[in-house]
């Protein structure tokens, strides 16, 4: 039951540039972004990388969805903690 919970609740909230709109699992996704499913299986495998909630006040303190481990990063605070981010991973940006 939580694995659909989890699955239908980002299929709706996971927005995975700053601006554009959710792809639906099955479509065709431009080659900066990945649909949900890829993103869970990457989760899934173990793939290391940084997952950033870029969503702000009342969209992320009143959530209740949140990716484990996802790191909170307004927009606003992105630049100052770029240098912080490890180069080598790849870096999720998801936003509702």
């Amino acid at each position: 039951m939580a694995n659909v919970r989890w699955s239908l609740a980002l299929l709706f909230l996971l927005l995975l540039a700053v601006s554009g709109f959710a792809q639906a699992a099955d479509e065709a996704v431009p080659e900066d972004r990945i649909t949900i499913r890829e993103l869970k299986r990457k989760m899934e495998a173990g793939e290391k990388m940084v997952i950033l909630d870029a969503r702000k006040g009342s969209a992320w303190i009143g959530s209740f969805v949140k990716i484990k481990g996802a790191v909170h990063c307004t927009n606003d605070d992105l630049e100052a903690k770029m240098p912080d981010l490890p180069k080598e991973q790849e870096i999720i940006v998801y936003c509702a």
